[in-house]
């Protein structure tokens, strides 16, 4: 069985926050992309990633 760490609450225009204890575990910041799918088991499934810079 999967463990809840945190609750959160979805607004109006489809936003929500992510929780402290998510952020501190898996290192989630302004520069963190979220990504969003569905699994073959028609779960949700959230994966976090740094944005990518160029540098020239």
């Amino acid at each position: 069985m999967d463990t809840i760490l945190a609750t959160t609450k979805l607004y109006r225009n489809n936003q929500t926050a992510v929780p402290s204890i998510i952020c501190d575990k898996f290192d989630v910041d302004v520069d963190t992309i979220i990504e969003w799918g569905i699994n073959e088991k028609n779960e949700p499934v959230i994966k976090f990633r740094k944005k990518e810079t160029l540098r020239i």
